[in-house]
């Protein structure tokens, strides 16, 4: 995504070189933390292998089962395990 981070902030205050280098500061902080929070592929592949093994169960205790995923691991929301 690319935008200026700043066009908010400049609504709010007038532009500073102060100002913009608090934007951009909290802007890393915020990239940081979301890469932090992203669940890394290895991750993300250990809980499809745990997600498929529990639906291997539930075929061979009911073959006409219809098992769907729902949730934050549905959507790729969810928290990493850290």
């Amino acid at each position: 995504m690319s935008y200026n981070p700043y066009i908010l902030f400049k609504v709010i205050q007038p532009i500073t070189d102060q100002n913009i280098l608090l934007v951009f500061r909290l802007h890393e902080e915020i990239e940081d933390f979301f890469q932090y929070m992203t669940p890394t592929p290895q991750e993300h592949q250990v809980r499809l292998a745990v997600v498929h093994r529990i639906i291997d169960v539930i075929m061979k205790i009911w073959p006409h089962a219809s098992v769907q995923i729902f949730g934050s691991f549905h959507t790729g929301l969810y928290l990493p395990t850290r």
